[in-house]
């Protein structure tokens, strides 16, 4: 049975069990306090008590093996007994730059299953159509943590909020495969054969960013700039897809592509 997971970014590498001392307790090195939203799971929903093991990540690329030594109604402290790297299952860094929808709990969804899947970026966009202007990022972060949690990922997302396309599409590095989820006459023409995808633009060992415009779509400006810069279009398939869908589709194109490479290795 897996140990509990719980999120703790300011967990330090100080506290090691070591041998004669309980849990590596000394004047040294006191407990660390977990964030008082964890805390409050452990204790009244998990009921866990003293000397209870559970596991911690920083959201940095560790998993710590812990144990709890005090607790109270109000907080709870637990000594770090080890440390385990991460790996993330995926290459390269992915980034889905996407305009908010009206609804903000679509995006919301998007986001848990983006976390899920694997991503290392989300930027919400402010776009001349877009339905959403502003977003909050307290309650994306919320969600975030707890999709990684459940996936069992020791990596937390970057989470931008309300930044101009044009701002992305000026410092998105050029060394990156930079596509736009926009189809006109030319995409249809390479779709008719069998082109204008993203397996036609990305390679495994380069990172990527997709844009993807509001429901409204893109300004023509908007694509104008985008093209201008270098960022190619792309179609992610013949059906019409809500903002979040392609989000998501977008995310899982990349997956999928480094999943065959990793099979013809």
């Amino acid at each position: 049975m897996s140990l509990p997971l719980f999120y703790a970014p300011e967990t330090l590498i100080y506290n090691p069990c070591a041998p004669g001392t309980r849990f590596g307790i000394t004047s040294e090195k006191l407990p660390d306090r977990l964030p008082d939203d964890e805390a409050g799971h452990i204790l009244r929903v998990l009921r866990m008590q003293a000397g209870d093991r559970l596991r911690l990540t920083d959201g940095r690329g560790s998993f710590f093996d812990a144990v709890i030594e005090t607790a109270d109604r109000k907080s709870c402290y637990v000594s770090v007994c080890g440390q385990e790297s991460w790996q993330k299952p995926w290459r390269d860094r992915i980034t889905i730059a996407i305009a908010p929808t009206k609804q903000s709990e679509r995006m919301e969804w998007m986001l848990e299953k983006l976390v899920e899947i694997g991503v290392d970026e989300v930027v919400f966009i402010e776009s001349e159509h877009s339905e959403r202007r502003r977003i909050k990022a307290e309650r994306l972060e919320r969600i975030a943590i707890s999709a990684m949690k459940q996936s069992l990922k020791a990596s937390f997302p970057v989470i931008r909020v309300n930044i101009p396309i044009q701002t992305v599409i000026a410092d998105t590095p050029k060394a990156a495969v930079r596509l736009i989820a926009y189809v006109d006459e030319a995409v249809r023409a390479e779709i008719t054969q069998g082109r204008g995808y993203p397996s036609d633009f990305y390679h495994v060992g380069q990172d990527v960013l997709i844009l993807i415009g509001p429901e409204g779509d893109f300004s023509p400006s908007e694509v104008e700039s985008a093209l201008l810069a270098g960022f190619a279009p792309v179609s992610l398939g013949e059906s019409r897809l809500r903002t979040e869908t392609a989000g998501l589709v977008a995310c899982q194109w990349i997956h999928t592509l480094q999943a065959c490479y990793r099979i013809g290795e």
